[in-house]
């Protein structure tokens, strides 16, 4: 996974330095082989965009449009476009973000952005299908719950037992989700009484389930 860092901070090795790097620690503790090249804005040149539209009113087709204006930022856009994601940091200065930062926001919105019609019309919306993709995925995946849910319906209506078979398998999904979820961040936990505590709770709630089935059932 590669990470492109985009730092608007004036001074180097202070709060904001140290933010990036917690949530660079973050993304390395969670995710394997997350590489990250960072950008500090203050030291590349960047013009100010001219508003020339040129760049908006390029092919819709195209991942990165056009941009008239040569300086550094020839050398971010193909740093932008590989990035699986990004780690922003800036100091927030007369209540917005930093002058190096909003210069920086100007020129890529509408490279890497093109007139949408949604939520309304001429707002930017990514070139890039990539995240369109990811997102009609997740809307597939979570359509078979619904799925699952009217077979699960049917089958209760035609089979006068199926409570007694369909229960264990909802509840086999509910320790599986748990264990695979919640026991690696159980391992990561370095303070002792949390991680007890929580142990204590999954384990719990275990019983409380045997104990629920010897209650109706004997």
């Amino acid at each position: 996974m590669k990470i492109l860092s985009i730092i608007g901070t004036y001074r180097k090795g202070k709060t904001i330095d140290t933010l990036v790097s917690k949530a660079i620690e973050g993304a390395r503790a969670k995710t394997k082989n997350v590489v990250v090249d960072t950008v500090y804005l203050i030291d590349k040149r960047i013009e100010y965009c001219k508003n020339c539209m040129v760049c908006r009113k390029d092919d819709e087709n195209k991942n990165v449009a056009d941009c008239v204006i040569s300086d550094d930022m020839e050398i971010i856009y193909p740093m932008i476009e590989i990035a699986d994601g990004f780690i922003f940091g800036t100091p927030v200065n007369m209540g917005a973000v930093t002058a190096v930062m909003k210069t920086f926001l100007e020129r890529a919105t509408w490279v890497f952005g093109k007139p949408g019609k949604y939520p309304i019309k001429g707002c930017p919306v990514p070139r890039s299908a990539k995240k369109k993709k990811a997102i009609i995925i997740n809307f597939i995946v979570a359509l078979t719950i619904v799925f699952g849910g009217v077979v699960g319906y049917f089958i209760s209506k035609l089979v006068s037992d199926a409570t007694t078979i369909l229960l264990p398998f909802a509840a086999g999904g509910f320790i599986y989700i748990a264990a695979t979820d919640l026991v690696p961040e159980i391992k990561k936990e370095l303070d002792f009484k949390k991680y007890m505590g929580t142990l204590l709770v999954f384990i719990l709630g275990i019983l409380i389930m045997y104990m629920i089935r010897l209650a109706f059932h004997g």
